[in-house]
């Protein structure tokens, strides 16, 4: 008995942590976000300013501060999901969509980033529409994220690519390939943990890895299961079905 109400109190603070973590970021998170909307904002003014007599290297630095907007903004997005799924504050709104259009908006939504690293991001798709059961603005945060990532490791000038196959009659396979640094196999279980990053993804790019953790929290949401093949040095494959809408 007394074992467990030990146990019982343990219990209790680890979750009285997790809640004060979870308004902690939540907080930081919109603190951010307002700041960073005032700073584009005043950017944005001032370029429309500037009109026909603004110089190249104006044109350079602006195009450079909303890439960092972009990033920025997508980063405190994956922060602020990630500490509403620990609370468990998310709850999937599962609807009937056409896979394509919600692939379409992540990759639209990132060309900017794949332009300036001159990498072209393939699709296959099928000819006919799949549509699927899920969350439209989830799945969207879940695809984003592994698109971004196999930009963010990919050298410039090669290319990902991102399928659609439908695998049997029941589900269809979603999969982002990059041809970046890759993953050893010691190292799979790990990144999906969050707040872990291999020492090869450390030196070619910034992070706080909890993009892949978010993914995987919100892939199996969908009662599916986020999946890798990689091999160090040779690219990686992220990739996971959804159920086919019968209706």
């Amino acid at each position: 008995t007394l074992f467990l109400h030990k146990l019982k109190n343990s219990l209790k603070k680890e979750q009285e942590i997790a809640l004060l973590k979870s308004n902690m970021i939540s907080s930081i998170s919109h603190e951010f976000n307002n700041l960073l909307s005032g700073m584009n904002l005043s950017s944005t003014l001032l370029e429309e300013g500037e009109e026909k007599n603004i110089s190249e290297n104006r044109l350079t630095l602006y195009k450079i501060h909303r890439h960092s907007y972009a990033v920025m903004k997508r980063q405190i997005k994956v922060f602020l999901n990630n500490s509403r799924l620990e609370s468990g504050k998310i709850k999937p709104d599962i609807k009937k969509v056409e896979i394509r259009y919600v692939i379409n908006n992540s990759i639209n939504y990132l060309l900017p980033i794949a332009y300036e690293k001159n990498i072209a991001i393939e699709k296959h798709f099928p000819k006919e529409p799949i549509p699927v059961n899920c969350d439209i603005d989830l799945m969207n945060l879940a695809t984003s994220n592994l698109i971004a990532n196999a930009i963010k490791y990919s050298s410039k000038g090669k290319n990902i690519h991102v399928s659609i196959k439908q695998i049997n009659n029941d589900n269809v396979e979603i999969s982002i390939e990059d041809n970046g640094i890759g993953i050893e196999k010691e190292d799979f279980d790990k990144i999906f943990s969050g707040y872990y990053r291999t020492k090869e993804s450390m030196k070619h790019a910034s992070g706080f890895g909890i993009g892949l953790k978010l993914t995987k929290d919100i892939i199996e949401l969908h009662n599916s299961t986020l999946k890798v093949k990689s091999e160090k040095g040779h690219g990686s494959t992220f990739y996971f079905t959804l159920p086919i809408s019968a209706n």
